[in-house]
């Protein structure tokens, strides 16, 4: 996940960036590039609002404001949890660009302490959706994309900004490995 973050900030640099609720605005929260004056990139996150209810549709309504290139930046579980705000738009709009985490639901869990240490994190906290991305893509007429490793990330981030047309970009993590990267990262600020 940190490694997908870190290529999506560097990707892009203009435009709206709507970040969904939890795991995605804790990760954006980790990075300077937002920061920098070359940057023209205007943020929204829904972090503390209203949970993961409405990120997808605010992006779409957004998106339906303005010419410039909104971006949703979400996780699985947040995404298809608001899959209306894709399918209820008689048209969408061109400019609608949607990069889904998908770190096999709710990882953020695995951050937290208690699920895993007493068994239930997969059957009690962790929610896997029965629906998948590219399903939900074609069933609401976007052009999707999927990256499952470092250089597809690369290069489909950089196909999904020059699309014309609506879009989603799915790149798929290890939900293990991204809980452990982040633990480790967020680690190595406490020791200093």
């Amino acid at each position: 996940d940190l490694y997908a973050y870190s290529e999506i900030f560097k990707a892009i640099s203009k435009g709206f960036m709507h970040i969904a609720n939890s795991t995605s605005a804790r990760y954006a929260m980790l990075f300077d590039t937002i920061k920098s004056s070359s940057v023209e990139l205007k943020l929204h996150a829904n972090r503390g609002v209203a949970g993961i209810d409405g990120c997808t549709s605010t992006a779409v309504g957004h998106a339906l404001t303005t010419k410039e290139n909104v971006i949703l930046v979400s996780g699985d579980v947040a995404f298809l949890y608001d899959i209306n705000g894709l399918a209820s738009v008689q048209e969408m709009p061109n400019n609608i660009k949607i990069i889904v985490i998908n770190n096999g639901g709710g990882g953020i869990f695995r951050w937290l302490e208690g699920p895993n240490e007493v068994g239930l994190l997969e059957s009690y906290f962790e929610a896997k959706p029965k629906t998948s991305i590219k399903a939900a893509s074609s069933f609401c007429g976007l052009t999707y994309f999927c990256a499952e490793d470092s250089e597809s990330t690369k290069m489909k981030l950089d196909e999904l900004m020059n699309n014309t047309g609506p879009a989603i970009l799915e790149i798929v993590t290890d939900p293990k490995i991204s809980s452990d990267v982040y633990k480790m990262y967020l680690k190595q600020f406490q020791n200093n």
